[in-house]
């Protein structure tokens, strides 16, 4: 039923990390940052749709959670300025998700305090010292 409604990829990103891992063991290639990993996910995207050349028109959505927070937007950014990408795969990059992002550590952090708060989860006296600690800290 659900293969008839559209097609559905996981990619594990980046490269060497939870389940993916790199055919060249020897030397492994680590990524170093958002863009670096969003050009892998570009050339993945890439070689992926020269396989499955009709899979390109097809919506495209990019989700992710945590720490995608980083990589997604740095892999639509990359989709979308790269022309010779967009000409070679015809992409059809609708929109992307991201869900419980972890874009901005030094802010969000710092607010997790308000938030667990708001939603009922500490108490004010536990949010008060929370508060006192991160000032102490930073």
């Amino acid at each position: 039923f659900l293969e008839s409604m559209g097609h559905m990829l996981f990619i594990d990103q980046p490269l060497n990390v939870g389940f993916s891992y790199s055919g060249n063991r020897t030397g492994t290639q680590q990524v170093s940052s958002s863009n670096e990993g969003a050009l892998h996910l570009v050339n993945f995207l890439y070689n992926f749709y020269r396989e499955w050349p009709k899979l390109a028109a097809s919506p495209l959505y990019i989700t992710g959670e945590s720490f995608a927070g980083h990589y997604i937007p740095a892999f639509a950014r990359e989709i979308l300025l790269n022309e010779t990408f967009k000409a070679a795969t015809k992409v059809n990059l609708k929109g992307v998700a991201i869900g419980d992002g972890w874009v901005d550590p030094i802010n969000q952090f710092n607010y997790y305090d308000s938030l667990l708060y708001s939603a009922g989860i500490i108490s004010n006296k536990f949010r008060e010292v929370s508060t006192w600690m991160q000032t102490r800290a930073c």
